[in-house]
Formats: C-alpha cells, structure tokens, sequence
C-alpha cells in the first residue's frame, strides 16, 4: 500500500495531467514518484522570456506536512534562487501549507518571473541587489541565463 506521501503526489500527478498549465510542464523521474522534473517556460513580456527553465522537486515522505526541494537544474540568476540553483522562497519554509500541491507550488515559481518577491527570506543577496539598483544589468543577466537556457542538455 502506498505512503500518504506517495497518494498524495499521484493525487497530484492526476490533477496536473487534468489541469492545463499554461508554459509549465512536470512529471515523476522514470517510476520514482518522490522524485520530478518541472519544465517552466519564460513568461512573455519579462526578462525570462523564451527561457526554457528545468527543474527537480525532490519529496520526503513527509510530504505534503513538509514542502520538496526545488532545484533549477541550470544556472538561474533570479533574487529567489540561490547561485545553486536552489529555490529560496517563504513558501518552501514557514510558510508551506500542507493544501499546496505541486500544481500550486510551480505557478507561485512562474510567478516569481514576472515579478521576484525581493522580501522574501532567503533571497540571492546578489542577484536581489542588482534587481533593485540596476534594472538594465539585471536584464543582461537574466538574458544570458535565458540563452544558456536553450543549449542545456544536462538532466537529472
């Protein structure tokens, strides 16, 4: 029988393949369901755009009490993700809800595009910086990471 972990992710998976997600895409790593790779594409109309993000969400079997960790694969220079490439957001601590569900969790990720929550805990300290006091620096920035974004060919 199944963990509530792993019903709760298949739960999950269905209601992704139900929904459509505009410019996101997701699913579990070959037959590991605590394990995913997430495709987010840039949003128009913002410095990301045409970027073609990967992603990995790596779930405890405490989830959904406890949030995954999301990872970008490839460098991402963004005031909410640190120089690993890992997510840093409120919503991926103190204030994950347990009625989150990764559907959730990816948009609240493509939202962060349009506009970073530059006070959040956890943040870049660099790339928040230069966002905040250089618009045109961060843009050139966010331009090459979109164009390293499109040669990737690493995975997990």
């Amino acid at each position: 029988m199944p963990s509530t972990a792993a019903r709760r992710l298949l739960q999950d998976l269905k209601s992704i393949k139900r929904d459509i997600l505009t410019l996101i895409s997701t699913a579990p790593v070959d037959e590991n369901i605590f394990v995913w790779n997430a495709v987010i594409i840039g949003p128009a109309r913002t410095p990301y755009e045409y970027g073609i993000f990967k992603l990995t969400l790596e779930f405890s079997d405490k989830y959904p009490n406890e949030p995954p960790i999301v990872k970008f694969i490839d460098e991402m220079f963004h005031p909410n993700i640190q120089s690993d490439g890992r997510v840093l957001h409120d919503i991926l601590r103190h204030k994950w809800n347990p009625s989150y569900s990764v559907t959730d969790l990816l948009m609240a990720i493509q939202s962060w595009l349009y506009e970073p929550d530059v006070y959040s805990f956890g943040l870049n300290p660099y790339a928040t910086q230069v966002y905040m006091i250089n618009e045109k620096e961060f843009n050139r920035r966010v331009k090459l990471t979109v164009e390293k974004s499109w040669g990737s060919t690493n995975s997990s």
